[in-house]
């Protein structure tokens, strides 16, 4: 997989998680699920970090 398809992917699965988060069609998310979203990205990320070739 090259990277630019491993940004596409992440970027749609971010996208598909965000708005899974919404109240409602027309309405943000809680500013709590998006902060726990980030600190869970990042402790993956110092708990398994990957290489570019990777």
């Amino acid at each position: 997989m090259s990277a630019q398809n491993a940004a596409v992917d992440s970027l749609s699965a971010l996208r598909q998680w965000y708005d899974g988060h919404r109240p409602s069609p027309d309405e943000e998310p809680n500013t709590y699920v998006i902060c726990a979203g980030l600190a869970i990205l990042e402790r993956t990320r110092d708990a398994f970090p990957l290489s570019r070739s990777e």
